[in-house]
């Protein structure tokens, strides 16, 4: 869709306004289905731009018409959705009854249980991953490991390719949680790679570089530390400057964690580009 172009090319803002755009024209038509689909996708791109409380909202929203028109394709996504915004912000306790299912789903994939490869389902994995990341416990990091290799792997093999770059990001991020950061580096300079080259990404992505950064922090390779840090600032521009005109640019810069990450290294070696620092300042 034109949405998801959109925001692959870094549009942020505008990929929003089309799903909103959408979810109206489907509500004015009369087509409740696609409506319920449409605003959970508006919550989706909400999510991306660290809007948590308006993404919430319309996520609720879709999932409850999803369950008022009886489409448990729509409630499937939208539980989805949901995780990847409890990823996101953190989990609260009254999303754990409808996220149940996804996330028993996710963990018996990590148990070595056979998933499908669609789209819907590979995200669950993949956002039960990122979000097994939030803890600071072994076996969650070990199951969040396993999680996104899947996912990566899964992402490259049916050509869902405009997934992969971010996936094998946060596999790296959980590799150098491992006490693995060498393996760490391979993969995200793997992904650098894939970006640097021209591959598109639906997902922000910061991740790929705060991994970078932060394996090469761990193994003493502080000059190259930087310069993943430098090589991640434009990526990081075009995404704001992508939400020009929006009241979206400084929650994107502080509420999404990876942002925040990258922000705060930056800041450390004095890499912050003057158009991040106005949007910081709120000018």
């Amino acid at each position: 869709t034109l949405a998801v172009v959109r925001q692959a090319r870094g549009e942020v803002g505008a990929a929003l306004e089309a799903r909103r755009s959408a979810a109206q024209a489907a509500c004015e038509a009369g087509l409740k289905t696609q409506e319920a689909m449409l605003t959970i996708n508006v919550g989706f791109a909400l999510t991306t731009v660290g809007a948590r409380a308006e993404a919430r909202l319309a996520i609720d929203a879709g999932i409850a018409l999803g369950q008022a028109v009886g489409s448990p394709g729509v409630v499937r996504h939208g539980q989805m959705i949901l995780l990847c915004w409890a990823a996101t912000f953190g989990a609260q306790e009254d999303v754990a009854e409808i996220l149940a299912e996804p996330r028993s789903i996710a963990d018996g994939a990590a148990s070595g249980g056979w998933v499908p490869h669609d789209r819907a389902t590979l995200g669950v994995l993949y956002y039960r991953g990122v979000e097994l990341l939030r803890s600071s416990e072994h076996a969650d990091v070990e199951r969040a490991r396993l999680l996104l290799k899947t996912a990566a792997g899964a992402y490259r093999s049916t050509k869902m390719l405009d997934l992969v770059p971010v996936a094998l990001g946060v596999w790296a991020e959980a590799e150098r949680r491992l006490g693995e950061p060498e393996r760490a580096q391979e993969l995200a300079l793997e992904a650098v790679t894939l970006i640097e080259d021209g591959s598109p990404s639906l997902l922000n992505e910061a991740p790929i570089f705060l991994a970078l950064h932060d394996a090469y922090v761990d193994m003493g390779r502080l000059r190259d530390a930087k310069d993943a840090i430098e090589r991640a600032m434009p990526r990081l521009v075009l995404r704001v400057d992508g939400l020009r005109g929006t009241p979206y640019g400084r929650e994107f810069l502080v509420n999404v964690g990876p942002n925040a990450g990258l922000v705060a290294a930056a800041e450390a070696y004095g890499l912050v580009p003057k158009s991040l620092k106005k949007v910081l300042d709120g000018s």
